[in-house]
This record gives C-alpha cells, structure tokens and sequence, in this order.
C-alpha cells in the first residue's frame, strides 16, 4: 500500500492546549494515552512538597535549569538540561519536585492500562548525552522517549510512547514516519514550523492524523531556528476517571478506585508509606 502524508486536524494556541489537558471533566478521552501536559517555567522559592499519584506515568523533561525530584521510594534526582525522567507512580508513589534556581521544560501524564495500574512504582533516568541523537542537513532530533528513527531511548513507558525534541535550521526540514493508528500531536516551543498548508506558531499544539508520515519545515524569515517536540502513543480506549485535590491525583479506572486509592494514601499503606 502506498504510503500517505498526514495532517494537521487540530491547532490550538497555549490557553486552549491547558483547558484541554487540563483536568476539566471526568468523562474527558483527552489525547489518549496522554492525560496532562505542560510547559512549566519554576522558580525557587516555589516547592512542590510531598504528594501522592496513582495510576498513571509522568514524564519530565528539563530544558533550562534544573529540578529535584525525590520519592518515598528512595529515588533522589537532580535532572538537568537536556535530562528526562520518567516517574511510574503505579499502584502509589509519593514525590516532591523542587527547582534549583529557575526550571524550565515539559511534564506529560502518560495513563496505565488498568491491568497496570496497580504495579510497583518506577523511576527512570536518562541525561543529555544519554540521549540517541540523529543530525541530517539541518534537522536535529533527539529520542526522548520510546522508540524511533532505529534509535532506542532509556525511557519506556508501560503503553508504549514516542516523544522526539526536534530542532529545524532556518531552511530545513524533518519527515517522520507515524503510525496512523497511534493518537500524535506536536508542540511547538520556538519559531515556527510550516506542515502542508499549515502555520504553526510558538507555544501551539497540532494534532496529526490520516497518514503514514508528516513533513515539518522551516520556513521563517527571520531565520533562526525552530524547535517543536513531537508526541505519539497507542490509545488504550479504557475507562479512565482522575480524582484530584490540589497536587494529589489518582488515575484510575473508576471512581469507586480512584476513592479507594486515596484512602490508602491517608493511611498511609500499600506504596503510600512515607
């Protein structure tokens, strides 16, 4: 079969892309597997003290400054520029994040299958030079998460994800192979990117879908580079229903669960110890 390009389905500038990853309404699909998204811009004083998740994946990604991370699990972290980590909060973790200084980058909430929602908690860790990197005519892109382009990043998430930081020189361009089957959306964090006959700007996301690749290009007069992130994952199409309060947040199949877990963190048992 003769492979297609995709599209641009959706364009939505930054105050949209919160209210749609936002925790806005119970019965939301959002981006599945994708339940949160943000580009967090931190600075000290500004802690983030102890809190408990359940049922789901967060992914960060530090692109200036730095950030702690530390656990009830004994996991301690200071991730730095270019660094990803991957929390796996499972059946219970409790954590805390503080900025050294100024932290700018990206946090993503990946959701668990519900026969996974319950598995012990993990932490992965991979640093700027850990990270498969592939430069061609202009193009940089780094393999942030999952597989792709032949490359294998340290950082797997349990529903299997693609994240990529890809930086275009004024002039150049990027084509990546999707799979039309797989819920993709791109964000762009500097310049602008051109795909067919759309214009992406700073700080918008685009949902991709209806191909087997898409062309990104850099097209700006200025000439100065673009930099976008891309995102792809296989939708679970499960039950899902978040219970928060404040920094607490509970993903799990149910509300009658996502309760239950809360309980649990009160009593502090069953991954919840501290």
């Amino acid at each position: 079969m003769e492979k297609v390009s995709a599209t641009v389905i959706e364009l939505h500038d930054a105050v949209q892309r919160f209210v749609r990853f936002g925790l806005v309404d119970q019965k939301f699909v959002q981006k599945d597997p994708f339940i949160y998204f943000d580009h967090f811009n931190i600075s000290a004083p500004t802690v983030f003290a102890n809190h408990p998740h359940s049922g789901f994946e967060s992914v960060t990604y530090v692109v200036q400054g730095e950030l702690f991370h530390g656990d009830n699990a004994g996991n301690k972290n200071v991730l730095g520029p270019g660094g990803i980590q991957n929390m796996c909060a499972g059946g219970g973790i409790i954590h805390r994040e503080i900025p050294i200084g100024v932290a700018n980058g990206l946090n993503l909430w990946v959701n668990l299958p519900h026969d996974k929602k319950r598995i012990p908690c993990d932490f992965q860790v991979s640093r700027k030079v850990q990270i498969p990197t592939l430069q061609n005519e202009g193009a940089t892109v780094r393999v942030l998460m999952g597989n792709s382009l032949g490359m294998r990043s340290r950082i797997q998430t349990q529903q299997p994800t693609v994240m990529l930081d890809i930086m275009l020189n004024s002039g150049s361009s990027h084509t990546q192979p999707i799979d039309r089957t797989w819920t993709t959306f791109i964000y762009t964090m500097q310049g602008t990117i051109v795909v067919g006959a759309v214009t992406i700007k700073t700080r918008h996301t685009a949902d991709i879908s209806g191909g087997d690749f898409i062309k990104f290009e850099n097209e700006t007069e200025d000439k100065k580079p673009a930099r976008f992130f891309f995102f792809s994952g296989i939708p679970l199409k499960e039950s899902m229903y978040i219970h928060s309060k404040g920094n607490h947040a509970y993903v799990m199949e149910s509300k009658d669960a996502a309760l239950e877990m809360e309980k649990l963190y009160n009593k502090r048992v069953d991954g919840f110890e501290e």
